[in-house]
């Protein structure tokens, strides 16, 4: 894929890369849409996983292209995507407030209660899977306000260098930190993460190996074997008796002689013999992808124990506390003062605030409070 990349910016003329380059700096065009994107579907194998993180992870000339086409398919598994989505919505259905000098002011909070606002959440939950992410803000050309966001292709720009990349296998590309791209784009995290997926991704690989295995195995072994044991050696005898298995079907009945025997050997792979070693291994790339990512695996099983979904519980809640205060840093001192200092909002002194993180600290507070108020009533 970096191979095909590499042609096709030799064969491209340099008129078709200044066009290209023009077209993101252009005002007039989204950089999403300017960017060009090819959709490759890598083998999703360990060898190309540990050469995508080492390539990556090169500290000189590192490329995180194909360490993302991984990533695009690990998105692909059913547990994760559950996952990921629970993560998201326990952010994105947080009550919020925008607070000025200790007073809500409920005017700009109802402000941000928008579509392009919900969607920049996700993007900050998704920089702690994929690391590092670059978000264009698109204002309305009637009121200058945002009204869209959406998030640069991964494979176009270089975190370590502040580089937009007009093709992924460049080397060089436009500085987003400063100039043009300044006002338009936004980075979230820290710029040498290479988020949870990078290790997530690995279990999803390997969990694929083993679906493929026991698919293999339900193939040779799965279906019940007939066996029909019989005194004859005619082999007039022998060949109806063989029409007589082949035609043993839905129908499910055969004429035999009465000396004949007859059983069906069901396979160990559907009575809980050899299939176990598959469905314990996938029970365990599936608890693996939940604790990694919530912290715990009662909100992805059916049947947990009162007292151990309970403590689950505790533990996915600061889980999710802890992603409510990241983007909460992110949004007071980097989203706020990036609004007021290119689109002129009114968020001067103001602070965004999760109302569960208020709260928690409420309770933490009060639980102190009763513990003191405990010990001097035992000293007196």
């Amino acid at each position: 894929m970096e191979i095909i990349d590499r042609i096709r910016a030799a064969i491209a003329p340099k008129q078709q890369l200044r066009h290209d380059t023009k077209n993101i700096l252009s005002k007039k065009r989204r950089v999403s849409r300017s960017l060009r994107r090819y959709s490759y579907r890598v083998d999703a194998s360990m060898r190309n996983w540990k050469q995508a993180v080492t390539i990556a992870e090169d500290p000189l000339r590192p490329s995180r292209e194909l360490l993302y086409l991984l990533y695009h398919r690990t998105m692909e598994d059913d547990q994760l995507l559950a996952q990921v989505r629970t993560a998201r919505f326990n952010i994105q259905m947080g009550d919020f407030s925008i607070m000025c000098d200790g007073i809500e002011q409920e005017d700009i909070t109802e402000s941000f209660d928008t579509p392009w606002f919900y969607n920049y959440i996700q993007h900050a939950v998704d920089s702690e899977l994929y690391g590092y992410s670059l978000v264009e803000l698109i204002p309305d050309r009637n009121t200058g306000l945002i009204k869209e966001v959406c998030v640069i292709p991964r494979e176009h720009y270089k975190p370590e260098h502040h580089q937009l990349l007009v093709r992924p296998s460049d080397q060089e590309g436009i500085p987003y930190n400063e100039g043009p791209l300044a006002k338009r784009v936004i980075g979230i995290g820290n710029t040498e993460d290479l988020g949870l997926l990078k290790s997530i991704s690995k279990m999803v690989i390997r969990k694929d190996y083993n679906l493929t295995d026991w698919g293999r195995r339900n193939e040779r072994f799965g279906s019940p074997i007939i066996v029909q044991k019989t005194g004859s050696v005619d082999k007039t005898e022998w060949d109806a008796k063989e029409k007589n298995l082949q035609n043993f079907g839905s129908n499910l009945y055969m004429l035999m002689d009465m000396d004949d025997e007859f059983e069906i050997k069901e396979a160990l792979s559907n009575t809980g013999g050899g299939h176990k070693t598959f469905v314990d291994y996938t029970e365990y790339a599936d608890k693996c992808i939940a604790i990694i990512i919530n912290g715990q695996t009662t909100t992805s099983e059916q049947t947990a124990y009162v007292g151990s979904a309970e403590v689950q519980e505790r533990q996915h809640n600061k889980y999710t506390l802890a992603r409510m205060r990241r983007i909460q840093y992110h949004i007071n001192f980097e989203l706020f003062p990036w609004l007021v200092k290119h689109y002129d909002y009114p968020l001067v002194n103001c602070k965004f605030q999760f109302e569960d993180l208020v709260k928690n600290e409420e309770a933490v507070t009060i639980d102190v409070d009763n513990v003191d108020t405990e010990n001097e009533k035992k000293k007196s």
